[in-house]
Formats: C-alpha cells, sequence, structure tokens
C-alpha cells in the first residue's frame, strides 16, 4: 500500500513507483454523494538502448 487517504480534505498528490496503479474504494455510507473523483499524469519516459552486444 502506497497511502491510506481519508476525510473530507484534498490529498496531497500520490505517485507510483511502478508503471501501475490499484485503487480500491471504500465507503462508510454515512454521506450519500456521487462517488469520486481520480485524474492521473503520465510521467516522463525513461528509455534505455544498449549497444553492448
Amino acid at each position: 500500500m502506497i497511502k491510506r487517504i481519508c476525510g473530507f480534505q484534498m490529498p496531497t498528490p500520490v505517485e507510483s513507483t511502478k508503471n501501475t496503479m490499484y485503487v480500491k474504494f471504500f465507503s462508510d455510507s454515512s454521506v450519500e454523494k456521487q462517488g469520486f473523483t481520480a485524474t492521473f499524469q503520465k510521467g516522463k519516459s525513461i528509455r534505455f538502448v544498449s549497444n553492448m552486444i
């Protein structure tokens, strides 16, 4: 687990060190609203080229 986020405040950004991220959402059903919003941004690509044979 990278981070557990709870409450009503906007959380700080979460970064994954891998190329995937799994989000699991739980609700205590105390407030009825329309789900949640998530955005993602692709980071810089790193390309490795080897000339060794």
